[in-house]
């Protein structure tokens, strides 16, 4: 059941950070039930602890030990993570001969003295005694350790036998705590609920006497999750006291009231729009801790439960420097000097070259970022906007629009009339008010006329409305400069037929994404059809969580391929059994939707961002969400970016470009090597039986293989591993070493697949006439669709420049790759896993790559002009295997030895503690300390009596 008492926000609000130990009884007279009640009710004691108290346990019978061994003598922080591992611990708890109060209260006291200003909450102090009771006061102790009764001293009585416990009332009325006695399991949630009130006490006093009253009113902040439409958000919640004249003095508390602000509004605020590309905005607690990061994932594995921990992501462990040591044993990432100016609330900026990861993190690129960050007034967050150096100012004045467009002057009912193209807006920006939010009512508002042509009969437009005018201004320039390359696309049916291209779209720097599919044949019309909707089928089944913890196609495919050699000694590879092309899967509600109607985010999807940010001209790559199942139907993107220029100033203002079947760029790939070889048989080339072509992309993932349509997709170094290698020591490709911190984990065996061996010839000098041709054959393709909108109304834009990327939808992670089914249900954990990234320039390079095999193989690599792609050759003949060392990019668990272990649970990074602290008033009425057993036989007596005399009064 739901208890709004128990969640963070409720007692961050009602009470300062607390230093605690916890003293659990495990003498031989709490075996049984009371064992269980005890345990139970030391797990609801650290609920009410949160990322700001620091806690630990002690055990105690003859002798008392702390829980953990790892935390002698010391606290530690009170994380999701520290909890859950203690109480895994008190599992191990073994009930036997007699109780040593003496023993166990003083090393209470020396754990909460010793304790220094890095691991200590250093504000409300308090000692948590959970047993069936104890045989004296033990007066002596606590006037010697305790004389000032800074240290409030809590007992909890446990057992229904349990009837006098004067004495266990004694310690906490006389150290300012609170007695409780716990009788059954379901009294423990009640019973420890408790303890918040009775810390509550300075800060309701101190508000009643108007002392400090700034820090009594600051904001409580707390990241939380809404099961609603409105997302994630932040509480901010403050006490209700009691202010009568007799309740002053106790400072009882009534509860608390709050406010939940979402995350998105706070975004909008920072009008995102005005961004430039590439940027995002991020905050942090005075602990580090990630309130909102774009890295930061909320849910776990097909799971609609928020992940443990979520809300103690660190900074460290999303923010990547280049020059930062990420080691195994998880302490390089705290070092991070933008970590620590924003724990301060310091305002300023500074650059660092990061490792910026795209994709779900398949893909890293190194980018200089500069970072402004400033704190937030009266709440202990600070916020951060970091923005690519060489991007220019998020607010460029090239993306204005020169002069002002009126609605009247650009034809709305064109657009709502063209009913073959597509037309949404970026979801999250705010153009106009909720109801305003798709493009259809926005035009509507803008052209009233219309409305009555265009609009459903059951359309009511709100009597408010409020737009965004220069985001809205720039949206109609925006769609009057794309609408004569939107025109220009049915009038190339032919060039679409022949080239298998299947959209066409274009995306604007004003949030509008516009697509137009193409019809085929009619024998092909039900096949493309399915092609569109299983992208959207396969992509919301793995998206419908924000966890992108999820089967990696690329490791399912190597768990699930075995290599082999067929009968002419070239490789093959063993057919994959998966699910029909069209089939949905599993346990998943389908929603058909397209591709581009899903990914409609525009400058904030990833595709968009490489698109602007790459080198080259053009770029390809293949949605990795693509599994085999897609067959002959799989696709891949293009597109180009668009700038707008000034002299020697530019700026990002669209991109576009097409989806096109990766079959059809096998076939290109085959028909330009077979005519670069003119029918000559002894030449060479990728066309031939005995050559093995790969198109690779810039982070090394398979666009094209002329061997098998099943690795498209795949990682180059998983199928040949050992030539992976020798295009890294050659600099072609470079390598990355990155942490996942927010990882999760399964106990499975790992399987790798083996590939059949190739052999060794001399032939990669025919390939360069190919490659060359397959360039300029490329960008003839793609010139169909950019040049229309370049040449588009100069009076608005000038577009200059021309680039073209690749859209990368993939939504899965890398998960460690099995055959076997899990041995215990997934956990977290800290994993690493390697990226891989080229920006080889040179045209051409021979390699000679030694073997396991004891030989040598001859590879020839070859930079595609004008594309990110690669093309890698090889022999595929049997003679000299070489694919016994496969790479992956699948992260692996960081296995910590036991030291390396306790140092992770124990370490407490840099960290401001909280500005309000109330642990103690001298006006303080700590009478009301709990009911000991002299009221409680009283009570039962009473209770008797009145019972007696019920049943016997008609009788009288």
């Amino acid at each position: 059941m739901y208890d709004c008492r128990l969640t963070n926000w409720y007692i961050r609000a009602s009470s300062s950070p607390k230093d605690m130990v916890i003293l659990v009884d495990i003498s031989g007279s709490m075996t049984g039930i009371r064992e269980e009640i005890a345990r139970t009710t030391v797990k609801e004691i650290m609920n009410t602890l949160h990322e700001d108290d620091f806690f630990n346990i002690i055990k105690f019978k003859e002798e008392a030990q702390f829980l953990d061994t790892c935390a002698q003598g010391t606290l530690v922080q009170a994380s999701e993570m520290t909890k859950r591992r203690y109480a895994d611990l008190l599992s191990t708890l073994e009930t036997e001969n007699i109780a040593n109060y003496t023993e166990a209260f003083t090393m209470a006291f020396q754990t909460l003295s010793s304790s220094h200003e890095c691991n200590a909450a250093e504000c409300n102090k308090a000692i948590m005694v959970v047993s069936d009771g104890v045989p004296e006061t033990f007066e002596e102790i606590f006037s010697a350790l305790n004389p000032e009764k800074r240290v409030r001293i809590f007992t909890y009585v446990i057992g229904r036998e349990v009837t006098v416990y004067d004495e266990m009332k004694t310690i906490a009325c006389q150290n300012r705590g609170y007695v409780t006695h716990v009788s059954t399991m379901a009294d423990v949630r009640n019973h420890v609920e408790t303890c918040i009130s009775v810390f509550s006490r300075p800060l309701g006093i101190s508000l009643e006497l108007n002392e400090n009253t700034e820090d009594v009113l600051s904001w409580t902040t707390h990241v939380t999750r809404v099961w609603s439409s409105i997302g994630m958000v932040m509480t901010v919640a403050q006490p209700v006291f009691n202010r009568s004249s007799i309740a002053s003095k106790k400072g009882s508390l009534i509860g608390v009231v709050g406010i939940d602000v979402p995350i998105v509004d706070i975004k909008r605020q920072m009008k995102p729009q005005e961004w430039t590309v590439g940027s995002y905005i991020f905050a942090t607690n005075h602990n580090g801790h990630c309130i909102f990061h774009p890295y930061w994932r909320l849910m776990t594995k097909k799971s609609t439960l928020p992940r443990h921990s979520y809300n103690e992501v660190d900074l460290g462990q999303v923010e990547f420097p280049i020059d930062v040591d990420l080691n195994e044993t998880s302490e390089g990432e705290f070092d991070l000097p933008l970590r620590r100016h924003m724990i301060d609330q310091e305002t300023g900026q500074l650059t660092m070259k990061v490792m910026r990861q795209l994709d779900e993190r398949k893909r890293v690129y190194e980018r200089d970022y500069i970072y402004y960050y400033a704190g937030v007034a009266s709440t202990q967050l600070s916020i951060a906007l970091a923005l690519p150096v060489n991007a220019g100012r998020p607010n460029s004045e090239l993306l204005r629009p020169k002069g002002s467009l009126r609605p009247a002057e650009f034809d709305g009912g064109a657009v709502l009339a063209d009913n073959n193209t597509q037309l949404r807006l970026h979801p999250d920006w705010f153009y106009c008010n909720a109801s305003l939010s798709s493009s259809q009512e926005l035009l509507f508002h803008l052209y009233p006329d219309l409305k009555a042509l265009h609009a459903p009969a059951d359309s009511d437009e709100p009597d408010y409305i409020q737009c965004e005018t220069p985001l809205t201004e720039h949206l109609l320039f925006d769609l009057k400069a794309s609408q004569p390359a939107v025109d220009s696309w049915p009038t190339q049916t032919d060039l679409h037929r022949k080239y298998s291209i299947e959209t066409a779209f274009l995306i604007t720097r004003a949030g509008a994404t516009r697509w137009r599919d193409f019809p085929y044949e009619e024998a092909e019309q039900s096949e493309a059809q399915s092609l569109r909707m299983i992208k959207v089928r396969r992509s919301l089944d793995e998206n419908d969580i924000s966890d992108p913890d999820r089967a990696d196609p690329e490791a399912t495919a190597e768990s699930k391929t075995e290599g082999g050699e067929d009968e002419e000694g070239t490789e093959k590879v063993d057919e994959i059994t998966e699910p029909p092309a069209g089939a949905a899967p599993e346990n998943t509600t389908v929603d058909i939707r397209h591709f581009l109607d899903q990914y409609n985010h525009a400058v904030d999807e990833s595709f968009y961002e490489r698109t602007v940010s790459n080198d080259n001209e053009m770029t390809v790559t293949i949605p990795l969400s693509q599994g085999p199942s897609f067959g002959e139907l799989a696709s891949f993107m293009a597109s180009v970016p668009v700038f707008v220029g000034e002299g020697q100033q530019t700026a990002s203002a669209a991109i576009t470009g097409i989806l096109m079947r990766v079959k059809r760029l096998r076939e290109l790939l085959l028909d330009i090597s077979a005519e670069t070889c003119g029918g000559s048989a002894t030449c060479m080339s990728c066309h031939s039986p005995s050559v093995s072509c790969f198109l690779v992309d810039e982070s090394g993932y398979v666009v094209v293989s002329t061997t098998s349509g099943e690795y498209r997709g795949k990682f180059f170094g998983l199928l040949h591993g050992e030539v992976m290698e020798a295009l890294i020591e050659e600099k072609i490709f470079r390598r990355y070493k990155l942490h996942d911190y927010q990882g999760l984990c399964q106990a499975v065996k790992k399987a790798r697949s083996k590939s059949a061996g190739l052999g060794l010839r001399t032939w990669w000098s025919y390939l360069l006439g190919g490659v060359r041709l397959l360039a300029t054959q490329f960008l003839a393709i793609i010139s169909t669709i950019y040049w229309p909108i370049v040449g588009a109304e100069s009076e608005y834009y000038n577009y200059e420049g021309s680039s073209l990327d690749v859209i990368y939808n993939d939504n899965t992670s890398h998960p460690t790759v099995s055959t076997e089914a899990p041995t215990k249900p997934p956990f977290l954990c800290d994993m690493k896993y390697e990226l891989y990234h080229s920006k080889w320039t040179q045209l051409r390079s021979q390699l000679t790559v030694e073997c396991r095999a004891n030989c040598t193989k001859s590879v020839g690599v070859y930079k595609v002009s004008t594309t990110n792609m690669l093309l890698i050759a090889m022999d595929k003949l049997k003679a000299c295997p070489c694919s016994d060392s496969p790479l992956t990019t699948a992260p692996e668990e960081i296995v910590l030895d036991s030291d390396k272990l306790c140092d992770k649970y124990t370490a407490v990074p840099y960290r401001r503690r909280p500005t309000d602290c109330f642990p103690y008033h001298p006006d303080e009425d700590s009478s009301d300390c709990g009911a000991g057993s002299a009221s409680l036989i009283a009570s039962s007596i009473l209770l008797f009596f009145a019972v007696a005399v019920t049943l016997i009064g008609p009788f009288l």
